[in-house]
């Protein structure tokens, strides 16, 4: 896979572990670039590590924390939400991590059309109609999603007109 291309490979993630926990409760998003949130609440993380060669993704190491039996939460986290918190019944891990795989698996099947990967992930992202806070390195200001651009940055645009893009840790969710 071409590196330039490397948001591809966090969408199929993240839409994979969407799958996994909408198949269990309503309400569920993908916060960008690769949180799961039911409601306003964080359910899962993503992080993704890739090494290159040349212009090329050589390999990429996905590492997923889906909140899932956890009653009580003693981290300073600010809005944690567990599986079992919010559907009362416990999972059987080794099942739900079987069931997580075949989720992730379904979703690589199409990360040849980049398009439709992104086309999916937009139209579940937590907060992708309306009009939000947002902060980055110089001001806070209100703006909506537009959407993303061709390297998975956030595109968003403000009140008046003014439009910008964000790539990982250079905008914040107020």
């Amino acid at each position: 896979m071409d590196a330039a291309s490397q948001f591809a490979v966090s969408m199929v993630t993240a839409l994979g572990c969407y799958d996994f926990v909408a198949r269990r409760t309503n309400g569920c998003s993908i916060k960008w670039p690769n949180d799961i949130y039911v409601g306003d609440k964080k359910i899962a993380g993503i992080l993704i590590e890739h090494t290159l060669s040349g212009s090329r993704i050589a390999e990429s190491v996905c590492g997923i924390g889906i909140n899932i039996n956890q009653r009580l939460f003693l981290s300073d986290a600010l809005n944690p939400v567990s599986l079992v918190q919010l559907t009362g019944k416990e999972t059987d891990l080794q099942a739900a991590l079987a069931e997580l795989l075949e989720c992730i698996a379904a979703r690589y099947t199409g990360i040849g059309t980049y398009w439709e990967l992104e086309e999916e992930f937009e139209a579940v992202m937590y907060r992708r109609t309306g009009s939000y806070r947002w902060r980055d390195a110089i001001r806070t200001f209100d703006a909506e999603i537009t959407g993303l651009d061709e390297f998975g940055r956030l595109c968003l645009r403000e009140s008046d007109g003014k439009t910008g893009v964000y790539g990982f840790k250079e905008i914040t969710y107020l």
